[in-house]
């Protein structure tokens, strides 16, 4: 019988199914780094910050001197968006993934239930047209402000990309334009939940040494297995699991 391993972090604990034409196995690990296979310990918190400030600090020195307001209105835009995608990044994987969550926070919730239920996001058609027209409507109006309103303009920017960005890996065409990118999420929803914490860029988990270890690839039986609509465990609209 040719099996498949494929299997979801819920919290600390690992739902492993392997698969077959006609069998599914869930079983129920408790020690994730069984499979999270790390050659070394990624960078802390403070490390990381310390990198990403060192990173942004060019930028701003940049954006308060130079004399051309465009360019320095489009470094303050750049500046605000890397930083967003630097939160994106700690926020899921020092908050979301922390080793000890605080599992009655709602935020926290609502991710284990994605990674239960993949295909379930609740951020919908209308919550991204909504953030994309408020976005261009700031975006417009930032060039007449103030540097920090500029900069988070393009932290807004960069939280309304990721959205997108976030339902697009979530989808079997989005390997045509963001290969690397979804191989990364795939990981990150599949044998390595402790790695690739990145949405709109692999660059932090590329820096803080939180990619997936290689040699590694994404099987088509895994592929074929998240891509469907449903899921062992699935969670219904109320957010609940089905009895």
């Amino acid at each position: 019988m040719d099996l498949d391993a494929l299997n979801f972090s819920i919290g600390k604990n690992l739902v492993l199914h392997l698969i077959s034409d006609n069998l599914t196995i869930k079983i129920t690990m408790k020690n994730t780094s069984l499979l999270s296979e790390k050659k070394h310990q990624p960078l802390g918190l403070l490390p990381c910050l310390l990198v990403f400030m060192t990173l942004t600090l060019p930028l701003w020195i940049a954006g308060s001197l130079l004399s051309d307001t465009f360019a320095s209105w489009l470094i303050w835009i750049i500046s605000g968006w890397l930083s967003w995608t630097f939160t994106e990044y700690s926020v899921h994987r020092f908050y979301m993934h922390h080793p000890q969550p605080n599992t009655e926070k709602k935020l926290y919730q609502s991710h284990m239930n994605h990674h239960r239920n993949p295909s379930h996001i609740k951020i919908t058609l209308w919550h991204r047209l909504g953030m994309l027209i408020s976005g261009l409507i700031l975006l417009y109006f930032s060039f007449f402000l103030p540097p920090i309103i500029v900069i988070f303009t393009g932290f807004f920017i960069g939280f309304i990309g990721y959205t997108l960005m976030h339902w697009m890996l979530h989808q079997s065409w989005a390997s045509r334009l963001f290969p690397r990118l979804q191989e990364s999420h795939l990981h990150h929803h599949g044998r390595y939940p402790d790695n690739c914490f990145g949405f709109s860029l692999i660059l932090w988990d590329h820096l803080f040494g939180t990619l997936a270890p290689k040699p590694t690839s994404i099987s088509p039986k895994f592929r074929e297995f998240y891509f469907k609509k449903t899921y062992p465990g699935k969670v219904n609209k109320s957010g609940k699991e089905p009895s």
